[in-house]
């Protein structure tokens, strides 16, 4: 059917995005130095808990 004579429809009206400047999104890159630094934390971790898994034992 054909809208009335008179009668407003209604339209989605597209919003545009406010960007914060301060808050921009960067991009990624990976840098080796920092998964090796990962990597030392998760053995530290490791070693910690083994010791202390071995003071619980005993």
């Amino acid at each position: 059917m054909a809208p009335k004579k008179g009668v407003k429809i209604a339209t989605k009206k597209k919003t545009e995005k406010v960007v914060n400047p301060l808050f921009e999104k960067r991009q990624e890159q990976f840098d080796i130095s920092w998964s090796f630094a990962t990597e030392e934390g998760f053995v530290r971790i490791q070693r910690k808990r083994r010791i202390l898994k071995q003071r619980l034992k005993s």
